[in-house]
């Protein structure tokens, strides 16, 4: 089994249909505790959100991600807040400069996790080093290291997936189509639907 899947968990559909997309870049994203256990439920909205540099940082505008119910409103995060993304600081400066002088927008296409599988046995020997690196040298007493040994072997029994950090937005580098543009869009799909139709009907 490999180490890491990908779990989509929304995609951008207008994205498509409002830009072509001449490139794309993949970035970490900054949550609160509450957004990930919203996420883990499988909803969040792009459809109007985008990207801005600032300085040497990224941020994303406008992508909407519900409050997580069993928590509550008062430790609940803001749905639409604008939020971090993560990238090294020269691929930061790249989009950057296609922006201010190329007029790219920068527009999220999906939002997915990159799941790691616990029971993977390479990965198994790496925690169990870390583990027994740790207690060595925070001098952790024999309780502590057994409490930390039962909880792994717990999540593996249950088939847990590490997904901490895992978010990943994938961000598209779009130049805007025009009205000619999405008239051709529409009239492609319409006539693969009467092709589709047509096979059907043969069928």
């Amino acid at each position: 089994m490999s180490a890491e899947h990908v779990k989509i968990i929304t995609t951008n559909r207008r994205a498509r249909f409002e830009y072509h997309v001449e490139d794309k870049v993949e970035c970490g994203i900054a949550l609160t505790g509450t957004e990930v256990k919203s996420l883990r439920e499988g909803s969040a909205q792009l459809s109007d959100a985008y990207a801005i540099p600032k300085g040497h940082e990224l941020w994303l505008l406008n992508a909407q991600i519900p409050p997580y119910k069993p928590a509550g409103p008062l430790q609940n995060h803001d749905p639409k807040r604008t939020r971090k993304l993560l990238l090294h600081r020269r691929e930061i400066d790249k989009l950057q400069e296609r922006q201010q002088k190329a007029g790219y927008a920068l527009i999220p296409l999906s939002l997915f996790e990159a799941i790691r599988n616990l029971d993977t046995p390479v990965e198994d020997g790496l925690d169990e080093l870390a583990e027994e690196i740790v207690v060595r040298r925070l001098g952790l007493s024999p309780t502590v290291a057994a409490q930390i040994q039962r909880y792994r072997q717990a999540t593996e029994r249950e088939g847990s997936v590490d997904m901490d950090g895992r978010v990943k937005v994938e961000l598209g580098v779009c130049k805007g189509k025009t009205g000619v543009d999405k008239r051709e869009d529409i009239a492609e799909r319409e006539a693969k639907r009467e092709m589709d139709r047509a096979r059907r009907s043969r069928g």
